[in-house]
Order: structure tokens, then C-alpha cells, then sequence
């Protein structure tokens, strides 16, 4: 062999390229992460993406059986390059409610390139308050599935994120006041009706009327009874819905007026809204034309 080719093989095993590393067998990996070896934990998680994908479900199954003694190299696979590791480590540490991963979780909510919204999810999960801040800013992620898992796990967190909530009502973004008013909306916190009601034309108006129905708070009747004649269909069919939520007996002449409504989905759901008030069964005028109860999957 020539001197050019040997230097060459040199050079290639010095990089790595010629270095071929025989995978342990599974079976002894988890015994070894059994006894405490923590190389072996780590080696576990890798195969979290591993392309057999019986090794990837037992790797998973051996990891979440390891209990709190897996969270290290949990939170370690949080940076893996591998998007599949990082996923599968943020869905363990989440359905652990590891408290230790938020600080990283709250990071990767940011940087990971690939399905930041497990790290939303996973947030929710946990269930800590300081991960709350980074979940409302996560709602004016350039990713609808970041904002969706975001406002979601606010949800989770209750009326301890109605502060931060409704202090993202005055947010800049109008992207960012829609998901706040959806989450205080779910919430259903009493100290938030004030600011719901007042955001009356300052925000997304359908997901403003599902909000003030969701809350059941029935100062919110005059503005939402309002919107059921509004010349957007889908506007008036919030209103419906939310009067319906509300359940005030007030509406009971404005659901009958909105029996005569040109769509037939509004005609539906305001006589849904006189049977749930009333107690008494009202028919509508389908898509057909024929005078009809509402479909009931109890009935």
C-alpha cells in the first residue's frame, strides 16, 4: 500500500469514519441501567429513536419503569439532536410531573427546530407555576401547535394563571389576546369577568362570545344576546352557543327570534338553547325545510 492511501486510512479513522461500534445488546443495557449504571440510562434514552422500533418501545418501557433515577439523563436527552429523543424525553419527564425538568423544558419551548409543542404539553403536565410565563409567551408561537398545547396547559394550571392571563389581554398581539381570552374563558375564574367584558370589540369577536358563555357570567348576557343578529354567520352562531352557556332565562325571546335565522345550524342550536332554558322541547327548520327536534344522541 502507498503512502497516500495509508495516510488517507489514517485520517479516516482518526474522524471516526472507520470506527464501526458493535450495539450492546438491550436485554444487557437494561440490566445494567437496573443496577444504577448511569451510561446505561443514557444509552436507553438514545434508542428512544432507534430504527427497529420494538428496541425504541422496550428502551421507552425500561426507562419509565426506572422511576426518578432516569430523570438525569432525561432531562440530558431534552438537548439531543435527535428531535424523536428530545420528543420522547419531554413526553417521560411530563407524565412524571418531574418538577427538575421545567427549567429545561421552558428552554426547549424555544429552541428546539421539531414539535416544541411536546415541551408545551409537557409543561402543562408538570404542573409547576414557573413554567406558566413561558406558556403564555409560547401563544404567539409562529406554530399553531405550540399556541394550541400552550394555552391548553394554562388551562391546566387553573386560576393560577389568570393573572398572567389577564395581563396578556393588553399583549400587542392580537394572536396572543385570542388564545388568553380562550384559556380565561376555560378557566372559568370569576376575577377575570371584568376584563372579559370589557375587551368588547378589541378582540377575535367569536372566540370573545364563546369566552363570556364559557364563563357563565351573566353580565355578559347584553353584549353576547347583541351579536345573535350580527351579519357574520359565524358571529351569531357564537352568540347562540353562548347564550346557551349562559343559560339566562333573558334569552328565551331571543333564541325564539333567532328560530327564523336564514342558516339552519343557527336554527338548530337556538332551539337547543329554548329546551335547555325551558325544559321544553322546541322543533327548528332543518337544512331540508321540514320542522324537526334537534338530534339528541339520548333520545
Amino acid at each position: 500500500m502507498g503512502i497516500v492511501p495509508l495516510v488517507l486510512m489514517s485520517v479516516l479513522l482518526l474522524a471516526g469514519c472507520g470506527r464501526v461500534e458493535k450495539e450492546k445488546p438491550l436485554d444487557q443495557v437494561i440490566a445494567a441501567a437496573k443496577g444504577g449504571d448511569g451510561a446505561a440510562v443514557r444509552d436507553l434514552v438514545r434508542r428512544f429513536a432507534h430504527p427497529d422500533p420494538v428496541i425504541s418501545e422496550k428502551a421507552w418501557d425500561a426507562v419509565v419503569a426506572l422511576g426518578p433515577v432516569a430523570e438525569p439523563a432525561l432531562i440530558e436527552g431534552l438537548s439531543a439532536a435527535d428531535p424523536t429523543v428530545a420528543e420522547f424525553c419531554a413526553g417521560a419527564l411530563g407524565g412524571r410531573g418531574a418538577r427538575a425538568a421545567v427549567d429545561p423544558l421552558m428552554k426547549a419551548l424555544t429552541t428546539w427546530p421539531l414539535r416544541r409543542y411536546v415541551a408545551a404539553w409537557a409543561i402543562g403536565e408538570i404542573g409547576d407555576p414557573r413554567g406558566i410565563p413561558a406558556l403564555v409567551a409560547a401563544l404567539n408561537d409562529r406554530d399553531i401547535e405550540v399556541r394550541r398545547y400552550a394555552a391548553r396547559s394554562l388551562v391546566k394550571f387553573g386560576k393560577l394563571a389568570t393573572p398572567a392571563l389577564l395581563k396578556a389581554l393588553a399583549d400587542p398581539s392580537d394572536q396572543t389576546r385570542r388564545y388568553a381570552v380562550r384559556a380565561l374563558g376555560e378557566i372559568r375564574d370569576p376575577d377575570s369577568a371584568a376584563a372579559l367584558l370589557a375587551l368588547a370589540g378589541k378582540v377575535d369577536r367569536e372566540v370573545h362570545l364563546w369566552a363570556l358563555g364559557r364563563l357563565g357570567d351573566r353580565r355578559g348576557f347584553e353584549t353576547v344576546a347583541a351579536a345573535v343578529t350580527d351579519p357574520e354567520r359565524n358571529v351569531r352562531l357564537a352568540a347562540i352557543q353562548a347564550l346557551n352557556d349562559l343559560g339566562d332565562e333573558r334569552a328565551v325571546p331571543v333564541l325564539t327570534s333567532a328560530l327564523a335565522d336564514p342558516e339552519w345550524i343557527i336554527r338548530e342550536w337556538a332551539a337547543r338553547g329554548l329546551e335547555s332554558i325551558t325544559g321544553t322541547r322546541h322543533r327548528y327548520r332543518n337544512q331540508h325545510g321540514e320542522e324537526v327536534y334537534p338530534y339528541s344522541l339520548y333520545r
